[in-house]
């Protein structure tokens, strides 16, 4: 802060105080007084103007028995504050003393305006002192210039051109986007405890649990979501695993010397001559040859396709129709086996029976049996040797289109479920093989019932399907959003983000984050991807898989729920996500 004048002080100081002339409105005066005699005269504060020194403090008299001047009290709003000055007159010219109190900013009057001081605290010296100090300071810090060859001079600038070349491609700070870890920090207190554990406390809202809502919002929107009869919140709506992508998928194995886009042909075809109600033109969703070259993935339009061709299963083809170009051919009867199989991560639903009629149709279900029957059987002569061995809920009998002739396979289930059903099946004269249409092994999951609005909270409480079998394979649901998969630098944070998370719980060997197409558009091409808006997370061993579905279950991720659950090794290595 600058040194104020006595004669006068700036209106507006640190705390907002008004401008005032000392003498004119306060009253305030600089006294003289004699050390000896204890006379004093009175100094007008608004003419006087001292140079050469600060006034004297106040009372603080001279050694030298000299006048000693005190500044008195000036009022302001009330409150009393004295000007601080120097024992000693000062060697320093100027017409202003430092204030002890630091909370007024002064201004120097000149005639009838004022001009504002500098609001940083320096000191004001002389002409004399402070062209000797500019004088020093230039001396001090000015070095001597040495002159350059011009071969420095050049290579001089080529460094500079060469530094400011790689600054070109720095991202400017502002720029750079900060953000931390979005998992959700632990309460204080739980830091070492599990999220299992701590939701047992009680302290914690369980997913699904009733929360505060704002019932004026909700209203709105479950008017507008009942109306959609697609929506998960209408009452008519439900989770069908027949729906799901891994039971509209097939693995073909073993094709190493056979041209996959020749099986994929023959299965469209296969297909398109087939009368049944979900036949098109083009059967086929999506199909793709893994590296190894002998497997083959083929993702069809619907799960009935699905069951379809995977009752070609150990079907022989002839060699030589279905060869690679570059394999040599056999013998004219040589044949290949189709070797095909459904993702480990298939589920089968099922439903109760109550219908009393034979349905002509029948939904895919663990009671369900493919036939593989000559073509010269009726229908009426099927249905009548079947019903003899049990009670038949329905049969499907296929045919061609347009001939209608019989295509050689019956999809067959019976209101029990006897174990040796296939045995006696394949008794019979006109049936060759008999299996199960959707149980490939005896471990295949099996939802009982339908999921929908009543049954989901048994869902959650594992109810209705079984627990999945151990792996070292964990995914992540919920985690993210379409929205979060668009920008290619929140992919890699997330991935990073979701590796040194997992670390935690043992050796990570690779993560996979399924992305959307470069023509994504909300709400219609995301299906085109499988597994879109997961994560999957694959350890080392099965312990460090479990230790990540216990701490990250349940867990919050960019105020997202997260879901934990094992996925199959198999399955993940085939990228059947």
């Amino acid at each position: 802060m600058s040194n104020p004048p006595p004669n006068g002080y700036s209106r507006r100081g640190n705390y907002g105080d008004t401008n005032r002339n000392s003498s004119a409105r306060s009253g305030a005066s600089i006294r003289s007084r004699n050390s000896h005699s204890g006379n004093t005269q009175r100094y007008s504060s608004s003419n006087s103007h001292y140079d050469g020194y600060y006034p004297p403090r106040q009372g603080v008299r001279s050694n030298d028995g000299g006048n000693s001047y005190e500044a008195y009290a000036y009022r302001d709003r009330g409150k009393e504050r004295y000007a601080d000055a120097p024992t000693q007159p000062s060697s320093h010219h100027g017409d202003s003393y430092r204030p002890r109190s630091n909370k007024r900013r002064y201004d120097e009057y000149q005639g009838s305006s004022y001009r504002s001081y500098n609001t940083r605290r320096v000191d004001h010296y002389d002409a004399n002192n402070r062209a000797e100090t500019r004088n020093f300071q230039e001396s001090y810090y000015t070095q001597p210039e040495t002159k350059m060859s011009k071969a420095e001079i050049e290579d001089r600038i080529q460094q500079l051109e060469l530094h400011l070349k790689n600054l070109n491609d720095a991202q400017p700070l502002n720029q750079i986007k900060v953000i931390d870890s979005r998992w959700g920090v632990k309460a204080k207190g739980f830091e070492k405890v599990s999220a299992p554990r701590a939701k047992l406390s009680g302290l914690f809202p369980l997913p699904g649990f009733p929360r505060p809502v704002d019932f004026t919002k909700l209203e709105g929107l479950v008017k507008d979501r009942l109306s959609n009869s697609n929506d998960i919140l209408n009452e008519t709506s439900r989770i069908d695993p027949i729906d799901s992508r891994v039971a509209k998928t097939l693995i073909i194995n073993d094709i190493g010397t056979i041209n996959y886009m020749k099986i994929v042909e023959f299965f469209n075809d296969y297909l398109r001559m087939i009368d049944f109600e979900q036949s098109s033109s083009n059967n086929i969703h999506s199909k793709r040859k893994l590296k190894d070259d002998k497997t083959l993935i083929i993702e069809f339009n619907n799960s009935e396709c699905a069951t379809i061709v995977y009752s070609l299963n150990g079907t022989e083809l002839l060699f030589n129709a279905y060869k690679e170009d570059h394999i040599d051919r056999r013998e004219v009867s040589d044949k290949f086996r189709l070797q095909i199989s459904r993702p480990n991560e298939y589920v089968v639903q099922d439903e109760a029976t109550t219908s009393d009629e034979v349905q002509e149709a029948i939904k895919d279900s663990p009671r369900k049996i493919s036939l593989i029957v000559s073509t010269s059987v009726s229908p009426d002569d099927a249905s009548e040797q079947l019903s003899a061995l049990a009670p038949l809920y329905g049969m499907q009998y296929f045919r061609q289109k347009g001939t209608k002739d019989p295509l050689g396979l019956i999809f067959v289930e019976f209101k029990s479920n006897d174990q040796g059903i296939l045995e006696k099946l394949k008794q019979l004269s006109f049936v060759t093989n008999a299996f199960y249409s959707c149980i490939p092994r005896l471990e295949t999951p099996i939802q009982k019932g339908p999921i929908n609005y009543d049954t989901l909270p048994k869902l959650v409480n594992n109810e209705l399907v079984q627990a999945r079998a151990s792996s070292r394979v964990v995914q992540l649901l919920n985690a993210v959003s379409l929205k979060d998969l668009k920008d290619d630098s929140n992919v890699r944070f997330l991935y990073n983000d979701m590796k040194n998370e997992a670390s935690q719980f043992g050796t990570v060997v690779s993560i996979k984050i399924p992305l959307p197409a470069n023509d994504f558009t909300p709400g219609l091409q995301q299906l085109n991807v499988s597994g879109l808006g997961k994560i999957f997370i694959e350890f080392d061993d099965e312990n460090s898989a479990l230790k990540a579905i216990m701490e990250l279950s349940g867990r919050s991720y960019n105020d997202r729920t997260v879901l934990a659950t094992y996925f199959d090794y198999e399955d993940y290595k085939r990228n059947v996500i």
